[in-house]
C-alpha cells in the first residue's frame, strides 16, 4: 500500500487542541478495498488496545464527513476533504508505546485544520 503524508492533530475531550503536525499514514479506503471494500450503509468499528471504540460510516470513509477544528478548538469547515488514515509516523518520528504504534486519524492537506484522532488502533 502507498504511504501518504499530510497534516494531523487532535482535540482531547477537554477541548485542548494539538497540532497541526506532519504525519505519514496509510489510507483506510485502500486497506478496506484490499479486503473486499465497504458499501453504502455499512460502518467500520475501530477498537483500541485501551478498549475505546469508535465507528465511522461509509459516507465518512468516502466523503470525509467529520467534525474538524481549528487550532483554538473551534469547529472549522475544511476546503479540502479530510481522509481517514492509519497513522504510523507523526512529527518526525514513529509512534511509540505511549500512544500505540498505530492510530486512526484524519489526514488533511490544510495546515490550520486539526482533526479528532480516534486513538490506538485495533487489539
Amino acid at each position: 500500500m502507498k504511504s501518504v503524508t499530510g497534516n494531523g492533530g487532535y482535540q482531547e475531550q477537554e477541548g485542548c487542541c494539538y497540532g497541526p503536525i506532519p504525519i505519514k499514514a496509510l489510507l483506510w479506503i485502500d486497506l478496506l478495498n484490499a479486503v473486499g471494500g465497504v458499501a453504502s450503509g455499512q460502518i467500520v468499528k475501530f477498537t483500541g488496545t485501551d478498549g475505546y471504540t469508535s465507528t465511522v460510516s461509509y459516507d465518512q470513509i468516502t466523503s470525509g464527513g467529520f467534525t474538524m477544528y481549528d487550532a483554538s478548538g473551534n469547529p472549522a469547515t475544511p476546503t479540502a476533504k479530510p481522509t481517514l488514515a492509519i497513522v504510523y509516523f507523526a512529527n518526525g518520528a514513529a509512534l511509540d508505546s505511549s500512544t500505540g504504534s498505530l492510530e486512526v486519524g484524519l489526514l488533511s492537506s490544510e495546515s490550520l485544520v486539526l482533526t479528532v484522532v480516534y486513538g490506538q488502533v485495533i487489539k
